[in-house]
């Protein structure tokens, strides 16, 4: 579980069935080529099956509107069988070699086996923060739904198999 600003969230419950932006762009207050030094990344989580294939594509802009996209991030193509509630990924945010103020995510679904980068609809803004559950709240799975938001510190789903053996320690568990 990682610590995240409410202001980093691009979308929640967001349904994608063509390509679309992020219901949310995030404002970097500033042009720069982000990406160099401390290494970050966008964190999507699955909220319900998915029928297309999908292809999560961090883009930055000098502009709100996003007239100037700059692909920043890419997931490549997941399979929809994996696309289930509770399945998540991370796409890395790199340095490109442009500069950009402005950072949005594109979802681009694979419809009848072709993708499109022609976005149906845009980002609603900076100042379009998505309702989020409440801590502790389980989401409930809605067809082609996704979470994103920006992590600096990926969860790497380590596992300790011998940390909860009989509820107890003892000097011969991992003998």
């Amino acid at each position: 579980m990682a610590l995240v600003d409410y202001q980093t969230i691009f979308c929640d419950g967001q349904v994608i069935t063509a390509t679309t932006l992020s219901d949310r762009a995030v404002d970097l207050q500033s042009l720069a080529d982000y990406g160099k030094g401390k290494a970050w990344s966008v964190h999507c989580l699955i909220q319900g099956t998915h029928t297309y294939d999908l292809r999560v594509q961090v883009v930055g802009s000098t502009s709100p509107n996003f007239s100037d996209i700059v692909v920043v991030g890419d997931s490549g193509v997941i399979d929809k069988a994996k696309l289930v509630q509770g399945y998540d990924f991370f796409v890395d945010v790199g340095a490109v070699g442009k500069k950009y103020r402005f950072l949005a995510l594109r979802f681009i679904p694979t419809i009848e086996g072709a993708e499109t980068n022609t976005i149906s609809n845009g980002t609603q803004g900076v100042d379009n923060i998505p309702h989020v559950l409440p801590v502790g709240a389980e989401p409930q799975a809605v067809a082609n739904a996704i979470r994103a938001q920006i992590e600096l510190l990926n969860n790497s789903n380590v596992d300790y198999p011998h940390a909860n053996d009989q509820l107890s320690y003892a000097t011969t568990q991992n003998v």
